[in-house]
């Protein structure tokens, strides 16, 4: 026999803890950092082992009295005269010198340093001379000389020199001849004429038994007037007696 359990109860939700007040923090100003001495002086004491260097003494400490500074005064106004610019020197290269100098011969002739040029003046401008420009004259019409060079080329003397052909005078310009009258009847009615199918067509029927569909007769030239139209004559037409229309089995039910 199987026995069901009891049903246990459901875990509680944890509670939130109550919230605690926020505790004050007093800030003090911060004490002033104190100043250390760094011992400089006294390893250098210590490597002075021949007590040969003086001690110099410490700088005494600043009064702790406070006087006011003095009240600043004025600038007085400076007069400064301009300078005059000095003329720039002109010094000598001295290559003159150094030339001289090294001529220690003698021999070499002192090429005097020439005289500055004068400037030149400016030549007057001259006037534009006029140009007469002449029509250009016609190019002579030369020979080529082909004709010269195939008779020196003819040694045999057994071909005939074609004479030059004389230059062809000028044609004269023919008078203008007064345009004809055209007149312009109304065409010809075209032929009909027989395309000789159906002659070629017989000729090719050798057996003899395709019928021969005899050609059309000749439309008449003569031209007659279409008769005038009649009037279309009146029908009764009598309406249809209604009959039912018979109901004929399908055969499905049988």
């Amino acid at each position: 026999m199987v026995t069901s359990r009891p049903p246990q109860p459901l875990p509680q939700p944890p509670q939130p803890e109550p919230e605690q007040p926020a505790a004050e923090v007093s800030q003090s100003a911060p004490a002033e950092a104190p100043v250390a001495s760094s011992g400089y002086r006294s390893r250098r004491q210590a490597q002075n082992s021949y007590g040969d260097e003086q001690n110099t003494p410490a700088p005494a400490a600043p009064a702790e009295s406070y006087q006011p500074a003095p009240a600043e005064q004025p600038s007085a106004p400076v007069e400064q005269p301009a300078a005059e610019a000095p003329a720039a020197p002109s010094a000598s290269s001295g290559y003159r010198s150094k030339r001289q100098a090294q001529n220690s011969y003698g021999d070499e002739q002192a090429t005097p340093a020439p005289a500055p040029a004068a400037p030149a003046e400016p030549e007057p401008e001259q006037p534009a001379a006029e140009v007469s420009q002449s029509a250009p004259a016609e190019a002579p019409v030369a020979s080529s000389g082909y004709r010269s060079r195939r008779q020196a080329q003819n040694s045999y003397g057994d071909e005939q020199a074609t004479p030059a052909p004389a230059p062809a005078a000028p044609a004269e310009p023919e008078p203008e001849q007064p345009a004809a009258e055209v007149s312009q009847s109304a065409p010809a009615e075209a032929p009909v004429a027989s395309s000789g199918y159906r002659s070629r067509r017989q000729a090719q029927n050798s057996y003899g038994d395709e019928q021969a569909t005899p050609a059309p007769a000749a439309p008449a030239e003569s031209y007659q007037p279409a008769p005038a139209e009649q009037p279309a004559a009146a029908v009764a037409q009598e309406a249809p007696a209604e009959a039912p229309a018979p109901v004929a089995s399908s055969g499905y039910r049988s």
